[in-house]
């Protein structure tokens, strides 16, 4: 019977393709095409410069095969058409891209905290190319097999620093890590001889305790830095409308326009303002005294009449931008009497997928189930290093609450040394805060200050 072949490129090499479509071909079991079009299953795309209608398949270019019957994905071609490959590719960076190879990953130079930029990610691609990782054209070869165990990336020592990083951004353009085989799963087992060592009690008792936060704010301090920010706000416009009228004409030629009216008119507010201090009140739960002083401070308010729903939607982000970085700045935790986080909780068994678990010693499950190739080189360094006594992977269910939702912290830690050190650890591509999400920096923001409160070395 036909079968589905869904085909991987980084771009459509063609007009009248979908890029945020799939592309696909119906091929019969001698592996001729028989038909082809543009589905929505999957967000991927076809170089349609290599393949057409009239093309039998190439073995270095199939991806994944989707089983018309059942539409389950399968990790390779069935044994009747017997093709395994794949069409991925790393982008070189000419002088029109300005992205970086990761535009979050930076190094640290001097004791600065450098971004790689155009110049380094050109460097860089070039190394993977000469070291056989990429072929010329940016595709992905077997070379590069991150899930082998033994697996290490050769690159330069400038850039040793970020290897992770660069592992991680040319997985992002593989296929095979969105979607997963539900059959290679397999069982993590729970140490119950780790559980009951007293390091981990230890360990346990100074991290598992929870807390409660308060914030404390100034708000005099609140006004002046909202009233600054809303001075620096872009200049809003009156209101326009632009009208343009065209003349058409079919001919044999075809369809032919020409503009013959052209006009812009800037419109006056001629009905009933809204209650922007009760609109405001309601979005950011300051008093209405507050927000008047804020409003007439910041000498803003002829922006209103010109344009009132645009400028109360800017001066609600501004409050609020605010308010929140005040907020994190002004956070405090307090522990719980009584409220800890149970080492019962740790399931015996957890089912992970193959793909992305290292196997460990040094933990309370035989496996560590990593999010990126830097949580697998911590995971591994750790199990390694002599002075480590165990380490664990904290599970989804322990969180640290903060002002923008739960924080799940990374790591903890039992070090052997001159003194036994009890440590979290949050493992990213960056160490620099700065270069992270907005949210996900406050978060860790806020787990800094409550492991503060637990008297626990915590870092990035």
């Amino acid at each position: 019977g036909d079968s589905l072949l869904i085909l991987d490129s980084l771009e459509v090499r063609g007009a009248g393709w979908l890029g945020g479509a799939t592309n696909y071909a119906k091929i019969d079991s001698s592996g001729n095409f028989k038909h082809f079009g543009t589905s929505k299953f999957l967000n991927l795309t076809w170089d349609i410069e290599t393949f057409t209608t009239d093309d039998t398949l190439d073995a270095e270019n199939v991806t994944v095969l989707l089983d018309g019957s059942s539409n389950s994905v399968t990790a390779s071609l069935p044994t009747a058409v017997g093709i395994v490959g794949r069409v991925y590719y790393i982008k070189s960076i000419d002088a029109t891209n300005t992205t970086d190879i990761n535009p979050n990953v930076s190094k640290i130079i001097d004791g600065e905290v450098v971004a790689v930029g155009k110049t380094q990610s050109e460097k860089i691609w070039n190394e993977l190319k000469d070291n056989g990782y990429i072929d010329e054209e940016g595709n992905i070869t077997s070379k590069f097999n991150p899930k082998d165990r033994d697996f290490e990336l050769v690159i330069s020592a400038e850039h040793d620093e970020i290897k992770p990083a660069i592992i991680d951004t040319i997985k992002s353009y593989q296929f095979e890590g969105h979607i997963v085989d539900k059959r290679s799963r397999k069982s993590v087992r729970l140490k119950k001889k780790v559980l009951l060592d007293d390091n981990f009690k230890t360990l346990w008792e100074k991290i598992s305790q929870k807390t409660t936060y308060s914030v404390e704010y100034d708000t005099q301090k609140l006004i002046e830095s909202v009233t600054e920010v809303i001075k620096q706000m872009e200049t809003i416009e009156a209101i326009k409308i632009q009208t343009t009228k065209v003349e058409v004409d079919v001919t044999k030629a075809g369809v032919v326009t020409q503009e013959i009216l052209h006009r812009t008119t800037k419109t006056e507010i001629k009905h009933k303002l809204p209650d922007i201090l009760a609109y405001l009140q309601k979005e950011t739960e300051l008093t209405r005294s507050t927000l008047a002083e804020i409003l007439i401070s910041s000498g803003r308010l002829g922006d209103f009449i010109k344009n009132p729903q645009l400028f109360i939607d800017n001066v609600t982000k501004c409050i609020n931008r605010e308010l929140h970085r005040i907020m994190i700045e002004g956070i405090k935790y307090e522990k719980i009497d009584g409220e800890m986080y149970e080492m019962r909780l740790f399931q015996e068994e957890v089912l992970a997928y193959l793909h992305n678990l290292i196997e460990v010693q040094h933990s309370v499950y035989d496996h560590v189930e990593y999010d990126s190739e830097v949580e697998r080189k911590f995971a591994k360094d750790l199990d390694s290093m002599e002075e480590v006594k165990l380490f664990v992977k904290l599970p989804a269910w322990f969180k640290v609450e903060t002002p923008i939702g739960s924080y799940n912290p990374d790591w903890a830690i039992v070090k052997h040394g001159d003194e036994t050190l009890y440590l979290v650890r949050e493992t990213k591509s960056t160490r620099d805060k700065d270069k992270l999400r907005k949210a996900e920096s406050d978060k860790i923001t806020c787990g800094e200050k409550h492991f503060e409160e637990l008297k626990v070395d915590f870092k990035v």
